[in-house]
């Protein structure tokens, strides 16, 4: 099928001498070239190969370019690939006709080469931002999707707490009580976790955040929310001890940091069974300058499958922890994108059942 970090350009002539003169002037541009010599040896190409450009002749015997073009609209992959003609027939009857028949551009020969390379190059350009605006509304789709899912699985559990806490109150002894409200805690937590990733998220993609990168002391990050984590947390009773060396620098955002720190960890826990430990150490690298952090916990594992899928959007897979918490597709994204904003970058290792490991990887100074 050809690279596809290659532009792909087919050119269909029936004369050899015609292609080569194309193939000529479109030299030193790195497009990947195909040739044929008729309609049909063109749509066996195009049935082969991902394409991201036509330039077809006319006046071709047994299929012409007409018929070519409509053909290669017909086909799903192609439908929207851009068709030039290039053609010596010059009356208006001829360009209307190849405009309906699915065109771009109709150019007339001889060919002018200074005007063809900025077709072509313009036309590539136009094709690719039409792309890029499908796929950004497939992720702002995606995005509201995964935010409706984010936030209905609280948000229905918070429901079911106070109603039964309605029906069955004047039942209820000290301890049971206690239960219920630790749960609709979570629950309305979880929320305001939910509100706060989106915010920054959203300001992320706006480029409305500001990067201060500065020398910030990892460990003392680490020990402020560990201790809030743990104190929100007790109930499951998790260790989580903090290896990290007292000096221990990476040149980041604070505030982005502590964004990160927040969620992988409250996810560590989440997912952890009671009494479980969570392990954070550090490690320095003498190659590129960078603090590689590990949180590793012994829960209940992450399938290979849903890894490969847990930092796109509208991809990731939601799963009860394991005291019903609720978990979230938005968290890991965000850190994601925050770390890439850094010069960061995150990765996980999982098995189910025995646990999981992230790693965050830091910068410990400037690249500037």
């Amino acid at each position: 099928m050809g690279n596809k970090n290659q532009t792909t350009i087919l050119i269909v002539d029936d004369h050899p001498a015609n292609l080569d003169l194309l193939e000529c002037f479109l030299e030193g541009f790195d497009y990947r070239l195909l040739r044929a010599e008729s309609g049909k040896d063109a749509l066996a190409l195009a049935s082969e190969n991902d394409l991201d450009l036509v330039l077809l002749d006319i006046m071709m015997p047994e299929m012409d370019g007409y018929q070519v073009c409509e053909k290669f609209k017909e086909m799903p992959q192609h439908a929207r690939v851009p068709v030039i003609f290039l053609t010596a027939l010059e009356d208006i009857e001829s360009k209307v006709k190849a405009f309906s028949r699915g065109a771009v551009d109709y150019l007339t020969k001889p060919i002018n080469v200074k005007e063809l390379q900025a077709r072509v190059t313009t036309h590539l350009r136009l094709a690719q931002q039409e792309q890029d605006l499908k796929d950004y509304d497939k992720a702002k789709n995606q995005f509201i999707s995964m935010l409706a899912e984010d936030l209905l699985t609280p948000i229905q559990s918070l429901k079911s707490v106070l109603q039964r806490l309605n029906e069955t109150s004047a039942d209820l002894d000290k301890e049971a009580l206690c239960d219920y409200i630790s749960l609709a805690y979570s629950a309305a937590d979880c929320i305001n976790d939910i509100s706060h990733n989106l915010k920054f998220w959203s300001a992320l993609q706006n480029n409305e955040l500001t990067n201060n990168q500065q020398n910030v002391n990892v460990k003392e990050v680490f020990d402020s929310i560990i201790s809030d984590i743990q104190l929100e947390t007790k109930h499951k009773a998790i260790s989580i001890v903090n290896d990290i060396n007292a000096d221990e620098i990476a040149y980041v955002d604070e505030e982005f940091l502590r964004i990160i720190v927040q969620n992988v960890l409250s996810n560590a826990v989440s997912y952890s069974n009671k009494g479980g430990v969570v392990v954070v150490v550090a490690e320095d690298s003498n190659i590129d300058g960078s603090v590689t952090i590990t949180i590793e916990d012994n829960g209940i594992g992450i399938s290979e499958e849903n890894i490969q899928n847990i930092f796109q959007l509208g991809q990731q897979f939601r799963r009860e922890g394991t005291a019903g918490e609720v978990g979230t597709g938005m968290g890991l994204i965000l850190c994601h994108d925050l770390l890439e904003k850094c010069g960061g970058r995150m990765w996980l290792e999982s098995e189910l059942g025995k646990g999981t490991k992230v790693f965050i990887n830091l910068p410990q100074q400037s690249n500037n």
